[in-house]
């Protein structure tokens, strides 16, 4: 099952399209690739690297949230039947 199914469940059951993009993008923060970062650069700067991609990935999402509202772009979860539905 990939991130893309579990994001449309998390909309479909109420969270904000912010949520849902972090969620998506959370992907590029996972141990190993901090454990590579590490290994490279150290822990230190591996840290940093992960606290930056973090900070990153929520301002981007909140960003893509609050413009997509303001161009009236946001979906909208209503209007759909719901990934649960048989």
């Amino acid at each position: 099952m990939g991130n893309i199914l579990l994001a449309a469940l998390l909309y479909d059951r109420g969270v904000i399209f912010a949520g849902v993009m972090a969620f998506i993008f959370s992907d590029l923060v996972v141990l190993p690739v901090l454990r590579i970062n590490a290994e490279y650069y150290g822990w230190k700067m591996a840290l940093y690297i992960m606290g930056l991609l973090l900070s990153c990935l929520v301002f981007t999402s909140l960003l893509m949230h609050y413009g997509f509202q303001l161009w009236g772009l946001l979906p909208d979860s209503s209007r759909g039947k719901a990934i649960t539905d048989k």
